[in-house]
């Protein structure tokens, strides 16, 4: 059983108890968050039919070096792997994912399969096409891979936490989370210690947000883990 390390909040607002929001409220504010979003995802060039992947990483910190990567390709076929670190895991991330740099020192370089990494991130689909690459928070997944490379990581990515932001608009002053995004779509909880979670909860967040699936509930607040 997976459990948040954060009671998730209604955006821009505090926790709420169930119950309290008004289910044609909530449903039609979903349903306008996920038309918005949508259109927002056609502007970038994603459409309903179109191959997309979706990508997720665990770093040494934040901003931070890469030690994990998770992929997956328009069929939901999994690409994972770790590596080792040059420098230490920071308390904050471990606290999250549970790994330090003595955990993977077993683990390769992520020089020895960043080609490897790179060719699936850009293969062209079967029919041809070149999927967009898409992730949850793109600059720190970006900054992450560049820093483990030693060099730019230049593969384009469509990063779907800005795309969604309100920041963007000024419609309100907080930075949406991945968790949070189930205010919008009915969505798993992201397991935080694996990249594959992260990638499979971007995978469906980006599949109902392309079919206008709007939440057809409020999220329950979770307790912090003690």
């Amino acid at each position: 059983m997976i459990y948040s390390r954060t009671c998730l909040s209604e955006p821009g607002g505090t926790p709420r108890p169930p119950g309290t929001i008004p289910d044609s409220t909530f449903l039609t504010a979903a349903q306008k968050r996920a038309e918005r979003y949508a259109e927002r995802l056609e502007a970038a060039g994603l459409c309903a039919d179109a191959p997309y992947r979706t990508l997720g990483v665990l770093t040494t910190g934040l901003p931070g070096e890469v030690i994990e990567v998770a992929l997956l390709d328009e069929h939901g076929r999994p690409y994972v792997r770790r590596c080792c670190p040059s420098g230490e895991v920071e308390p904050g991330a471990f606290n999250v994912h549970g790994l330090q740099r003595q955990d993977l020192l077993t683990q390769p370089p992520i020089s020895d399969w960043a080609g490897e990494f790179c060719r699936a991130l850009t293969a062209p689909a079967s029919d041809g096409r070149v999927p967009v690459v898409v992730c949850w928070a793109g600059a720190l997944v970006r900054h992450a891979l560049s820093a483990g490379l030693g060099s730019t990581f230049s593969v384009p990515l469509l990063d779907l936490q800005a795309l969604v932001d309100p920041q963007d608009d000024g419609r309100a002053p907080y930075r949406v989370s991945l968790s949070s995004m189930r205010w919008t779509v009915d969505l798993p909880e992201a397991d935080r210690t694996r990249a594959l979670s992260t990638a499979l909860v971007t995978r469906t967040l980006v599949y109902n947000l392309l079919r206008r699936r709007s939440a057809q509930r409020a999220p329950v607040p979770r307790q912090a883990n003690r």
